[in-house]
């Protein structure tokens, strides 16, 4: 008796342990994947002159092309039990059968194919550290939405969080000293033409597009039960209990109507380079740098989901704060990014901001 009990104690220590690992594991894949995105990012967008990038529509439209590939992936493995009959059965499912609740994903999904859009302006005209920082706009945004569409209260503690976050935005974007205007400019002259109230605009406006699409994905599903459903009678071929797995089931059926209708409408955004595309074909001006940021930006999406599933949001707001650390440390070394005492002070707001937040 006594060791049946040891040897559960064991069993159970080592499968905390091996989650514990796996979580920081992920974290850390986290950190990289964001800083990693800021960085190659903005070298293809700003390392060339304007006529010489490659087309953002077409990077945004490959990106979510790579996502459903994942997306599709992910259900027929882990969810349908390497059944191709029965992945085409759950797609039926989602897409025809519950097809009155499926087309409410197409307004998050061309929000987010803007917002991904503006993400590449925001790239091309403003310095790594700045659009990390800036970036983190978007918690005030999502809170604003909450409160307004959901009808969410905030914590006091939250509240606080928001009202630093924005000190520190605000200390972030203040007029640089005009010594560092002078030094940076070198910089900025050898990266290509930048227009900063352009890139703020942007960041802006992909924020404010970030808050609205979360929360408006956050009403559609709560009212939608049968997504729910359908994952609890879904066969589970995934680590954990019945619970976790019926929870990583429905998410990656809903990002997988995100990236089928963001395929869909991002054909409609290419309209607007269709000149171009026809004249010097779709890949115009890439290279393999700007196949990483595809990839880069479309196995996001597979680290968030398992963020979603072995950590949580204190642990993702830490994750966030040392990628935004890190990526100014970098940008200072590859693209000879001054730090200023405004905007140390402006991000070490920003980072603890994000930190109480997730409290």
């Amino acid at each position: 008796m006594d060791a049946n009990v040891t040897y559960a104690a064991t069993a159970t220590a080592a499968a905390t342990a091996s989650t514990n690992d796996v979580k920081y594991l992920v974290l850390l894949l986290l950190i990289v994947q964001n800083s990693a995105l800021n960085l190659v990012m903005r070298y293809t967008r700003a390392s060339v002159p304007s006529d010489q990038q490659y087309l953002a529509s077409t990077a945004v439209f490959m990106n979510e092309c790579v996502k459903l590939v994942v997306c599709f992936g992910a259900l027929y493995t882990m969810t349908c039990r390497r059944s191709f009959s029965r992945l085409v059965k759950l797609l039926h499912h989602e897409f025809i059968t519950q097809w009155p609740f499926a087309v409410k994903t197409a307004v998050p999904a061309i929000i987010y194919l803007i917002q991904n859009n503006l993400q590449y302006v925001a790239a091309t005209h403003l310095d790594v550290a700045t659009f990390a920082v800036l970036y983190q706009l978007k918690l005030l945004t999502t809170a604003f939405f909450s409160r307004i569409v959901l009808n969410k209260t905030l914590s006091q503690i939250k509240w606080v969080a928001l009202g630093l976050l924005t000190i520190g935005i605000a200390l972030v974007v203040l007029p640089k000293e005009e010594v560092v205007e002078e030094a940076s400019s070198s910089a900025t002259e050898s990266i290509g033409n930048q227009s900063g109230v352009q890139g703020y605009v942007a960041v802006l406006v992909a924020c404010v597009l970030s808050g609205l699409a979360a929360v408006y994905t956050e009403k559609i599903l709560k009212g939608g039960p049968q997504t729910t459903a359908t994952a609890q009678r879904l066969p589970l071929d995934v680590g954990g209990d019945k619970k976790d797995g019926n929870d990583m089931s429905v998410w990656w059926i809903n990002s997988t109507r995100l990236a089928a209708f963001s395929v869909v409408l991002g054909v409609a955004t290419l309209i607007q380079d269709a000149p171009t595309i026809m004249e010097k074909g779709f890949f115009v001006h890439y290279t393999p740098m700007t196949w990483c940021v595809i990839l880069i930006q479309a196995i996001g999406g597979l680290i968030v989901g398992l963020v979603v599933k072995f950590a949580d949001s204190i642990l993702k707001g830490f994750a966030t704060s040392f990628s935004i650390i890190l990526s100014s440390l970098m940008s200072v070394w590859l693209f000879g990014f001054t730090i200023t005492g405004t905007f140390i002070i402006g991000t070490g707001c920003v980072i603890y901001a994000t930190y109480l937040y997730g409290l």
